[in-house]
């Protein structure tokens, strides 16, 4: 946060015009700074998160929550401890934005890189439950100068500011929390229970994984092992794989496809029709693949997953929502894609690039391995 020469002299000027000057200078530099931050950062976030509630809360909380905060604290200071409200109530709001700003950065930091990085699905709620409390802690320690900064006649008190600044923000900090929460949706971690031993069977079925520019496969199974099949040239960008039908003949090819120009046929009559009961459903608008692989005489439920995070995982039967799975919450949007029902109680899923097994009766789920996205089909 910039230091403002006017707040600092703000307790020596002898008169009360140039004290009224100061404060309107001061107010003008807090809104120039207030302004600059919008402007960077609500193009980013729309950008990077539109479309849902608690995608929209950061923006809300940019332009209004910080203000609204800083506001109370503020005024809280200056009520308690008899200070100037104006300055008090100025220096908390850009303590607000300077946390907010530092806090959030840091803790998007140790969500993608330490819990992706780290974890499967075992552990991935508590590391959300424990960066909720990093980040009151952070928070706690940021804007502790700032209330320190308000007693600015000499005796500067640290101990008076930790407290206060730890009191003061459990009641925010709990406020806005208790917020974002009644947006969010986190009951694929609470409502599922993890089980690995969902893969001790003998699963008849194979993976081609996407990732990065290599394509694996591998047989499904606890103890997942992988062979590169195929490495995508340099020359070619973004391609995915894709299931696409064979219009001369009953086979389903697979692909590597770009739908701006590239597209590279992997493997021709990857899946024989008239051999299988199989008929998939391809969604290429998403570059979705949503496999059955149930008798067709058999299918009495169905599974489907949305565009948002929040939409998550639907499972219906006779067009009736029976269940619904999703991880959106603070700092995580965990989208779920690309179906795929391989008997009459299980189904294979993508949540966050990582391929998991869930059992739909038990309500279970297990980890299988991490991909970009995946084809799948029946081995004989």
């Amino acid at each position: 946060m910039p230091k403002y020469p006017q707040l600092a002299g703000l307790q020596t000027l002898g008169s009360i015009k140039t004290k009224r000057h100061t404060e309107q200078l001061t107010m003008k530099n807090a809104n120039k700074i207030i302004l600059i931050l919008t402007i960077i950062l609500i193009p980013q976030t729309i950008l990077a998160n539109a479309g849902t509630a608690l995608m929209w809360m950061p923006i809300f909380q940019l332009m209004f929550g910080n203000l609204l905060i800083g506001l109370i604290e503020g005024f809280a200071v200056s009520m308690i401890f008899k200070t100037k409200w104006l300055r008090s109530i100025l220096i908390m709001i850009g303590g607000n934005y300077v946390s907010w700003l530092i806090g959030n950065g840091l803790i998007l930091v140790f969500q993608e890189f330490i819990i992706d990085s780290v974890f499967q699905l075992k552990g991935v709620f508590i590391a959300w439950i424990a960066s909720l409390f990093i980040l009151y802690i952070l928070t706690v320690i940021i804007e502790l100068p700032f209330y320190n900064w308000i007693f600015c006649k000499g005796d500067k008190s640290w101990k008076r500011s930790w407290r206060l600044s730890l009191i003061l923000n459990v009641i925010t900090y709990t406020a806005m929390i208790l917020i974002y929460l009644n947006v969010s949706k986190y009951n694929f971690f609470s409502d599922l229970k993890i089980n690995q031993s969902l893969l001790d069977k003998d699963y008849r079925f194979e993976l081609y994984l996407k990732q990065g520019r290599n394509i694996y496969k591998g047989k499904i199974s606890n103890d997942f092992k992988q062979e590169l099949v195929y490495k995508i040239p340099e020359n070619y960008e973004y391609l995915h794989p894709l299931l696409i039908e064979d219009s001369k003949d009953s086979t389903i090819d697979l692909y590597l496809v770009n739908y701006n120009n590239d597209t590279l046929l992997l493997e021709d009559s990857f899946i024989e029709t008239k051999e299988k009961v199989f008929y998939p459903s391809l969604y290429e608008k998403y570059n979705w693949v949503k496999s059955d692989f149930r008798d067709t005489t058999n299918r009495d439920w169905k599974a489907s997953t949305g565009g948002w995070a929040i939409e998550g995982l639907t499972i219906r039967d006779e067009n009736e929502v029976k269940e619904n799975y999703a991880f959106e919450v603070p700092w995580m949007f965990w989208g779920i894609g690309q179906v795929s029902i391989i008997n009459q109680n299980e189904l294979i899923c993508e949540i966050y690039g990582r391929i998991i097994m869930m059992n739909k009766d038990t309500k279970e789920i297990a980890y299988i391995t991490k991909a970009d996205n995946y084809i799948i089909r029946k081995i004989e």
